[in-house]
């Protein structure tokens, strides 16, 4: 861990806002079959690309961020004053559309989510936007140790820099995510090829179209679609499971007692992995760190506290005691 100061990747995908409006239930309304709520507070974290900058700035002295936001809400102030110090940010528009903005009701009692709603506008960046991108990631591929892809299939990610990534960095690390907004359009093996791929399992299950099959033949399903030998794939409470060329399948199991929130613990791993990934780290401390990241994050609310390697450190010390 200690050797991942000297590193300095680059983080290229969508900037994402969440938000957590806070309520209590009242009842049920008088006319509709809906449960009505009263709202209580408002918390905002800096998530996305932005959330895994975050992680990054704790273990590394410069990270450099490639994201884009709308002209519509922009909301530039409050994602340069989430971003970590020693987050250099390029901070791109994607014109007629929202920054990307996730809201969340949730119970204030209990911490379950009522309802999430997606204020975004997900066709694909095109005309002047898609230029101005491939010019950016052009000089910013330049001199990068790590290049760390997060795409959530928002539409930032053309065809066009894809191809750019996966051809001209010098060490690709990506997440491909499915969620709500995309599922079943965002597959992983729109990339041809990369160095670290990091899923979780529901996402290796859309992109074969297979689930009730043992993830490990799953995995090699994946591994002939897209060239890649090493691989991560998140199973929540059952851990996470491995794979490199020379080790084979490597399994860890879960270290979280306290589970508040979810959202986020797939990013954290995946911002510390890639870093274990490209200094070569055994398979085994991939898998210890990278859990211990993921069950810090999920007793936590959303991105509200980016990983460092301070804290870090004494979790694995606690673990180990």
């Amino acid at each position: 861990m200690n050797r991942m100061s000297s590193i300095c990747p680059l983080v290229v995908g969508e900037a994402i806002i969440d938000e957590y409006v806070f309520s209590t239930g009242i009842g049920k309304s008088t006319k509709d079959p809906v449960i009505a709520v009263l709202r209580k507070s408002i918390e905002t974290y800096a998530g996305g690309s932005l959330a895994v900058a975050n992680h990054l700035a704790g273990f590394c002295d410069e990270v450099m961020l490639v994201t884009q936001l709308g002209d519509i809400h922009r909301n530039e102030d409050f994602v340069r004053t989430s971003l970590e110090s020693n987050v250099d940010s390029v901070l791109l528009t994607k014109s007629q559309s929202p920054t990307i903005h996730k809201r969340r009701i949730v119970d204030r009692y209990s911490s379950n989510k009522l309802l999430e709603i997606y204020e975004m506008r997900d066709q694909m960046t095109s005309g002047e936007d898609a230029k101005v991108l491939l010019n950016t990631l052009q000089g910013s591929l330049e001199n990068k140790d790590l290049v760390i892809v997060t795409d959530y299939g928002h539409g930032m990610l053309t065809s066009e820099s894809i191809t750019m990534l996966c051809d001209k960095s010098p060490f690709l690390a990506m997440n491909v995510q499915s969620n709500a907004g995309n599922r079943g359009f965002n597959p992983v093996s729109k990339y041809k090829k990369a160095d670290y791929v990091c899923l979780q399992q529901h996402e290796v299950e859309i992109e074969t179209r297979q689930r009730d099959v043992d993830v490990r033949d799953q995995l090699s399903e994946v591994m002939r679609r897209i060239e890649c030998s090493r691989f991560t794939v998140t199973q929540g409470k059952l851990g996470s499971l491995h794979y490199g060329p020379n080790t084979g399948f490597v399994e860890a199991p879960a270290f979280a007692v306290r589970v508040l929130d979810r959202v986020g613990a797939g990013d954290a791993v995946f911002a510390v992995t890639s870093l274990l990934v490209k200094l070569g780290a055994p398979w085994d401390i991939v898998a210890l760190i990278g859990n211990v990241a993921g069950a810090q994050m999920v007793s936590e609310l959303g991105n509200s506290q980016p990983l460092n390697a301070t804290t870090l450190s004494k979790s694995i010390t606690s673990l180990m005691k």
